[in-house]
């Protein structure tokens, strides 16, 4: 079975910008289930109320168990103290089929996030494009491969990027190199796909 990575994405109640401690007795039981492992978070460079919580697990199925435990109830309402569930969009959570490890990309010193929706009629011409797009991204320079791209399991036809960076400046420049820039211009500047994205720095939870 393939692993999966866990996306929530949510918008940061004030508890949550005052002290982001508060999220750390969640993340400990999450860390110490079984099949999960590793565990992610930050906020978004862009804006910081967007927060970001990213977890590794073996299996989609070990995630699963954990959400289908007596003891889940209890980890949403601890969450729902650090999100602001008075923003449209409180939060967001997908999963991500992963091939490969993303410990580098979920380690660099910058990680984009990235969600790209192709138009229902243009999807078996962008994603061999983005399957390009990954591989040009893992070997320009600045970058920290392997990158992840995957269609979002909740959600079929949007597909999750995720790339790591050694600085929001080296995504800049690598998007110039003429043969990425192709690639972008040819999907997005067509209209063929839409696509949303972050920047985050991302701290790795560490269990004391």
């Amino acid at each position: 079975m393939a692993g999966a990575l866990e996306l929530l994405t949510f918008q940061a109640s004030p508890a949550y910008l005052k002290d982001r401690s508060i999220f750390n007795g969640i993340f400990k039981e999450v860390l110490s289930a079984l099949g999960c492992k590793g565990l992610y978070f930050g906020q978004q460079l862009e804006d910081e109320k967007t927060g970001y919580l990213l977890i590794v697990w073996e299996t989609y199925e070990h995630h699963k168990a954990l959400i289908d435990s007596a003891g889940y109830g209890q980890i949403v309402a601890q969450l729902k103290t650090g999100i602001d569930e008075t923003a449209p969009v409180p939060f967001e959570l997908i999963h991500i089929p992963l091939d490969t490890d993303p410990t580098a990309a979920l380690e660099a010193e910058v990680t984009e996030v990235a969600i790209f929706t192709p138009k229902a009629d243009k999807v078996e011409t962008v994603i061999p494009e983005l399957r390009n797009l990954e591989q040009e991204l893992n070997k320009v320079k600045g970058s920290r491969p392997p990158s992840t791209l995957n269609e979002v399991r909740e959600k079929p036809g949007n597909w999750g990027f995720i790339v790591g960076w050694d600085s929001v400046e080296a995504h800049t420049s690598a998007v110039q190199v003429p043969a990425i820039k192709a690639i972008i211009d040819k999907v997005l500047g067509s209209k063929d796909a839409t696509a949303t994205m972050g920047h985050v720095a991302l701290s790795k939870f560490v269990s004391s």
